[in-house]
Parts: structure tokens; C-alpha cells; sequence
């Protein structure tokens, strides 16, 4: 784990997880994510957290979706289109959507 990352402990806050998801589910809501990928967003991000991927999780990337949505640069209600295919590999475009997502 790279220490850029961590959360010292004298500074930490812990929350429930339950609650961390719905808080970030509600924040994607906001900020005009549709319910099913705010949904798999939220769960995305509170994963890599319990799981310890700090540099992925919520007190990292949270900051920089909700820029990128307010901002124009993410686009909350992307139309991906598959542009190529072939039948071990596809090449799609995204529509400036949230990697979150739009990955699986």
C-alpha cells in the first residue's frame, strides 16, 4: 500500500458501511447518476475500502467523480456504443461515462 493513501489513524473517522454506501449512493444521485449505476457505483468504491484498495476507495475517488460530474468532464448518462467487435475482444465507446460502470 502505497502511504500517500492511508488515513493516519489520529485523523481517521470510521463509518458503518452501510451507512458510507448510501451516503455515496445519494451523492451520485445528486449529482445525476441514474439509480442503477449510482447503486453500482457506491458499491464499487465501499468494496475497495473494506477491502483495503485504499487508493480506490471512497476518501480518495469520491472527490474526484463529483468534480468530473459537476464539471461536465464525466457524463452521468452515457450512450456507449459498441464500435468494433470480434469474439474474444470489442472496442466501445464509453460516452464520457464513469468507469464504475461502464467497466463491467
Amino acid at each position: 500500500m502505497l502511504d500517500r493513501f492511508h488515513v493516519p489513524p489520529d485523523i481517521e473517522v470510521r463509518v458503518p458501511q452501510d451507512d458510507m454506501r448510501a451516503t455515496v449512493e445519494d451523492i451520485f444521485l445528486k449529482t445525476g447518476v441514474p439509480s442503477e449505476d449510482a447503486i453500482q457505483a457506491a458499491d464499487v468504491l465501499v468494496y475497495a475500502d473494506v477491502r483495503g484498495i485504499e487508493s480506490h476507495g471512497v476518501s480518495n475517488m469520491m472527490r474526484f467523480y463529483v468534480s468530473g460530474l459537476q464539471d461536465g468532464a464525466i457524463n452521468p448518462k452515457p450512450e456507449m456504443k459498441v464500435l468494433r467487435d470480434a469474439p474474444a475482444i470489442a472496442t466501445v465507446d464509453s460516452d464520457g461515462g464513469l468507469g464504475l460502470t461502464i467497466g463491467p
